[in-house]
């Protein structure tokens, strides 16, 4: 069975690996390792061949009392378990944001400060994180994602292209009075979705000034 390597855990290593998956560590060991082999049985269906495979050694090691081959293997399920779960974070998260239909300047900011939030989260690679992005737009902007997808560039590189090619100075400059200098706080939206709004807008639009002033 695949996942008996679980059986083969220590309370300490089944713990850690409870905390990674999401599973309560309450209970008995015995307890513990039953739900880690449930929680297991619900993911392998997803991984690749290759970390099944390792499991399956990591058993037959543990069976000739080789317990370092056996947790060796460990990291490498759980790291993948790790990335799929912040993948999956990730794509909802950008899921979220507006479709960009067009190179309308405002559309194109609130989805470039939008993005940004999201990339901040540091949760995937630029690469992964760019592929996510090309599903949420149309046209020159795919185009551009397209790119640099094909020339592994950084998210910063893309957004500063973007920015660059379709809000001028003088639209910036119309930006930084619009949302930052002269945004004021609607009657309906709390203090920090307030200073929230105006910080991004300003760090994107690089308005240092006004950053000092906020965040000292």
């Amino acid at each position: 069975m695949p996942s008996a390597w679980i059986h083969s855990l220590s309370k300490q290593e089944s713990e850690r690996l409870a905390i990674e998956l999401g599973v309560s560590v309450d209970g008995t060991l015995d307890d513990l390792r039953k739900r880690l082999k449930e929680k297991w049985s619900s993911l392998e269906p997803h991984l690749p061949s290759q970390l099944t495979a390792k499991s399956e050694l990591a058993m037959g090691a543990a069976a000739s009392g080789g317990d370092g081959t056996m947790n060796a293997g460990i990291p490498v399920q759980v790291s993948y378990v790790q990335a799929k779960m912040r993948g999956r974070v990730v794509g909802d998260l950008v899921r979220n944001i507006p479709m960009l239909s067009g190179t309308d300047p405002e559309s194109v900011l609130h989805f470039l400060i939008r993005a940004q939030e999201v990339y901040d989260l540091n949760l995937v690679g630029d690469l992964d994180f760019l592929a996510l992005l090309v599903g949420r737009t149309s046209g020159r902007v795919t185009q551009i994602l397209g790119l640099h997808l094909g020339t592994s560039s950084r998210w910063r590189v893309v957004s500063f292209e973007i920015s660059s090619t379709f809000l001028p100075p003088r639209i910036r400059e119309e930006f930084l009075s619009k949302y930052v200098l002269w945004r004021f706080q609607s009657p309906t939206e709390e203090l920090t979705e307030f200073i929230m709004s105006v910080v991004a807008t300003a760090r994107f639009l690089s308005y240092n000034g006004l950053l000092g002033v906020i965040t000292y």
